[in-house]
């Protein structure tokens, strides 16, 4: 496969992770580079059958790189578009480019691999998997504004879920460190929240001595989808963002993936391994 990402670290980490997993990659730093590539490797005999797209590049971005692909390149390779932003607002548009498929950043391999599953002919199940994903589950709902969390509740209640409430920062993390080990599977926490916002919140959490203070997942809300947004989100410790007006199945689809990634990050733990830079780049 190529990637393309004009910040090369993530390329090499990407090129890294991939190479763990027994997948050739090679990658360029612009979207003009990577076309050339492919035509340099279609014409050597040896085509990628894969390309991984950062959306914002200088230059050529992902969406005109893709365009390109499509315009020159006559195998029907997949293309994946990984971005930081909500593509919400591009999403048709990539969609008749030929995108197929997006991740969001930052890269991780289980999103990946669901990926590729959903492009190889797994959508159908994806789905499911996503309408089942949060069945038996007991969720934190954290927002200021009661309607929110009123509409939260009763769609993650109608999916076969249970929730607690918090409507601050505070509250939510006094209700998690009050709670038994174990009683929540997911926290939804709202970014913007007086008395304590989602971000302090979230590093009270990961800082306490509650037995799952490390491995409880929380995804962070916001009615912002700017790259420093998301950075923010991760570097508190939150596991993946979500831009508001929350999209039921954008909703689904992420809590499918961070809760598969802490699957999968726990059974790489027991099993005495560790892939840091393959699993969060």
């Amino acid at each position: 496969m190529i990637v393309a990402d004009d910040d090369e670290n993530i390329c090499r980490n990407i090129v890294q992770a991939m190479t763990a997993v027994g997948v050739n990659t090679d990658y360029a730093t612009e979207g003009k580079a990577a076309v050339q590539m492919m035509r340099e490797a279609r014409e050597a005999g040896r085509p990628y059958d894969l390309i991984l797209l950062d959306w914002k590049m200088p230059g050529l971005d992902g969406l005109a790189t893709a365009r390109l692909i499509r315009q020159n390149y006559p195998d029907r390779i997949p293309i994946l578009l990984l971005t930081a932003y909500d593509w919400g607002e591009i999403e048709h548009e990539a969609s008749e480019i030929g995108v197929d498929h997006f991740m969001p950043k930052p890269f991780f391999m289980s999103t990946f691999k669901n990926a590729i599953r959903r492009i190889m002919g797994g959508r159908n199940e994806a789905k499911e998997d996503d309408d089942l994903v949060v069945q038996g589950k007991t969720i934190l709902v954290v927002d200021d504004i009661e309607v929110n969390r009123i509409i939260l509740v009763k769609i993650l209640s109608a999916l076969g879920a249970k929730c607690d409430v918090a409507g601050n920062g505070k509250e939510a993390v006094e209700t998690f460190e009050a709670s038994e080990p174990g009683t929540y599977d997911l926290i939804l926490m709202d970014v913007q929240m007086p008395v304590m916002d989602g971000y302090a919140a979230t590093r009270a959490i990961r800082s306490s001595a509650h037995s799952s203070a490390q491995s409880i997942p929380i995804i962070a809300m916001t009615a912002n989808a700017f790259v420093d947004d998301v950075r923010d989100a991760i570097e508190s410790g939150m596991d993946a963002h979500i831009a508001k007006p929350v999209q039921l199945d954008t909703l689904k689809s992420t809590i499918h993936t961070v809760l598969e990634n802490h699957a999968s990050e726990k059974r790489e733990t027991e099993a005495g391994l560790s892939w840091p830079a393959a699993n969060r780049i």
